[in-house]
């Protein structure tokens, strides 16, 4: 047997974390196990007999493989199973590119008379008949972006519903997300939604100042951040689940906790439907204290979670393979062309495809691109964030060269990674154990 090319033994504190970023295990050891196992990394012999116990767990857990096992080979496997996954087809639609908002930071063009025609109604509800007629499917995640789906909800949205109710909702399990400014929102159409137990992503930029400033409804309008909680809250109270997006800067961030306050009177049980997450504005670059910054989201994350929030860590929304590598995920834009990407520009040079009037989509040479990149160069196939960071997404690889790290990573860049990964883990096991004793204890 061998030692993992993927594990790590990190200090902390008083012990040490053994770490393997393949199978996304930790264990805290004492300094004697961490002395056995450094001392005897090629001679694994000696590791079992001094303490079998600890060599039982560490071959349980990928730190110790046989020499045969293909480490590297087993992680391209996995995503491509992952990738190739017959059972579930992700469909992103955009109703419009057009929003009653105007962020700063959005890369998006707001085309105004940006509407999805009937005849793409129709041909999407073609497509959909198609993918469950062909009965391949367990299951049908439909997701409305934008731009503002919200803008043409009765004109787009809930036609596309309604055919799917004639279509069948009792051949595949339907699930149904908008990721939305949530200004438009009505109880109306909350209460239209709620029989299909949608999901939401919803996003605030600050306190209630900051947040008026970056999604404004224009000169002499109503501020949108107090709306937006409230029907936040009324999504939570109706047992609809919603993801909180913080999109911060350095100059924001720390700002937020205002907004914890605002939050505060959330109950229980409306705590338990929604999540909250934070991220950075892509286009707020790093600077010489970011280490301050990382102190100030740390703080923020605890505090959210001091107060019964369930707060996504930085490195576990990453973990998962990205929808636009996966062969059975598609973005259909409001007039009919596809997309693999929603977090680029919805253009000519990033179009992969056509969806026609029948229902079929024809796909073009990016298309394929993409798919003979997902699996990574050979800098990212030797490197022991391999299993983490995928070599970033199929768009990264589309984009940049073909040598060196895509992510730009430094060797001190990819440690800091591994131990924000492990505080990740500890705080999700934190969680769990915690759970687990209230249970007990009602």
């Amino acid at each position: 047997m061998k030692t993992s090319n993927y594990s790590v033994l990190m200090p902390a504190g008083k012990n040490y974390i053994l770490y393997n970023c393949r199978t996304d295990v930790m264990v805290q050891v004492d300094n004697r196990l961490a002395e056995l196992y450094q001392k005897n990394e090629t001679d694994l012999e000696r590791i079992a007999d001094a303490a079998p116990d600890f060599f039982e767990y560490l071959s349980s857990n990928g730190f110790i493989v046989e020499d045969d096992f293909d480490e590297q080979k087993q992680i391209i496997d996995y995503w491509k199973e992952d990738d190739e996954n017959s059972e579930e087809l992700l469909v992103t639609i955009n109703p419009t590119m057009n929003c009653n908002l105007r962020c700063w930071y959005c890369y998006e063009e707001h085309g105004k008379k940006s509407k999805m025609e009937q005849s793409t109604v129709d041909a999407v509800i073609s497509y959909l008949q198609k993918q469950v007629a062909g009965g391949r499917f367990k299951s049908i995640a439909l997701t409305f972006f934008g731009g503002e789906p919200l803008l043409y909800f009765s004109q787009v949205v809930q036609p596309i519903l309604e055919q799917i109710k004639k279509i069948g909702t009792d051949k595949v399990n339907w699930t149904l997300h908008f990721t939305t400014n949530a200004t438009l929102l009505t109880k109306e159409i909350a209460e239209y939604l709620q029989p299909w137990y949608p999901s939401f992503q919803i996003t605030i930029d600050g306190n209630e100042f900051i947040h008026n400033i970056v999604k404004t409804m224009g000169k002499n309008k109503p501020g949108t951040y107090r709306m937006t909680i409230g029907h936040i809250r009324m999504l939570l109270q109706m047992r609809m689940k919603v993801a909180i997006r913080f999109n911060y800067t350095a100059k924001t961030l720390e700002r937020f906790i205002d907004v914890l306050t605002d939050l505060k009177d959330f109950s229980d049980e409306e705590r338990e439907y929604c999540n909250v997450a934070f991220f950075r504005v892509w286009q707020d670059k790093k600077s010489d204290d970011e280490k301050s910054l990382e102190e100030k989201l740390d703080f923020l994350e605890s505090a959210f979670r001091s107060a019964g929030f369930h707060v996504i860590g930085q490195t576990t929304r990453l973990v998962g393979r990205c929808y636009a590598d996966r062969d059975n995920s598609i973005v259909i834009n409001y007039d009919g062309m596809v997309y693999k990407c929603t977090a680029r520009e919805f253009n000519q040079k990033n179009c992969e495809g056509r969806l026609i009037e029948d229902g079929n989509i024809e796909w073009n040479s990016r298309y394929e691109q993409r798919r003979q990149v997902r699996y990574c160069n050979e800098t990212c196939r030797s490197c022991i964030l391999l299993a983490l960071c995928h070599g970033g997404c199929s768009q990264n690889k589309l984009e940049s060269p073909e040598v060196g790290c895509l992510m730009g990573y430094s060797e001190e860049d990819k440690m800091d990674y591994i131990r924000q990964r492990i505080k990740d883990i500890y705080v999700e096991q934190t969680k769990r154990v915690e759970a687990r004793k209230r249970k007990d204890q009602s």
